[in-house]
């Protein structure tokens, strides 16, 4: 799987959770701020620590 984020319109707000986890990627909660990372500005992100959304 490669999203591709360049066409993401902005601004816009990244949500993601520290304990997030998802069966489509192994590298962890990380994987949910690509989209953050990933995409052209302006953004912001939002990092829940304890945060964990149900598995997809």
């Amino acid at each position: 799987m490669r999203p591709d984020y360049s066409t993401m319109t902005t601004p816009a707000l990244v949500v993601a959770g520290g304990r997030d986890r998802s069966q489509l990627s192994t590298r962890g909660p990380e994987w949910f701020t690509d989209a953050y990372h990933l995409s052209p500005s302006p953004k912001s992100l939002l990092t829940i620590a304890e945060g964990a959304g149900r598995p997809m």
